[in-house]
């Protein structure tokens, strides 16, 4: 019986310290996950071997794709750079809206490429691949509820200090 006690004791310490482990990092990976992400695909938007270039073609056939597809993959980039740096992540969050926008475009425009004989239950590759960004602005959010932890953990010390001076 001891043992289980011993073992058990030593799974909640492990426990323990992967949640704080991850409470002090996770939403810094998250960030830096982001900022891959958007940042490798802009490059390759930028140097006009990304995969999807074909969708963004077909969707935005009002603009030409020349300096479009560039300046998007410009524009994912600098979203990447600001999720690296926190005090620019709202500035990525805001610029992910119109991006994100863009993105689940084809779904309308181009729905023969992004759903099988019509089933949006049933995404093409590229569908899925357009699906995924819901997992990217779910992050997003987690990420912009913390942007203002800094300055609530500033405002605690001043209170806190402002007490221990009455005391």
């Amino acid at each position: 019986m001891a043992s289980h006690t011993r073992l058990g004791d030593r799974l909640d310490a492990f426990d323990a310290w992967l949640v704080e482990t991850t409470k002090r990092v996770g939403l810094r990976y998250l960030r830096y996950s982001v900022a891959i992400v958007f940042i490798w695909f802009g490059a390759l938007k930028i140097f006009g071997v990304s995969p999807a270039n074909a969708i963004v073609i077909g969707t935005a056939t009002w603009f030409d794709p020349s300096w479009f597809l560039p300046t998007l993959g410009v524009w994912e980039v600098i979203i990447g750079v600001c999720f690296i740096y926190p005090r620019l992540v709202r500035l990525g969050i805001l610029m992910i809206i119109p991006q994100m926008i863009g993105t689940f475009l084809p779904f309308i425009a181009l729905p023969h490429l992004t759903v099988q004989g019509g089933n949006i239950l049933t995404p093409t590759l590229e569908g899925q691949y357009i699906i995924k960004n819901f997992v990217i602005i779910c992050a997003a959010m987690v990420i912009g509820s913390h942007v203002r932890d800094d300055q609530r953990k500033a405002e605690r010390k001043t209170v806190i200090s402002a007490l221990r001076k009455k005391r």
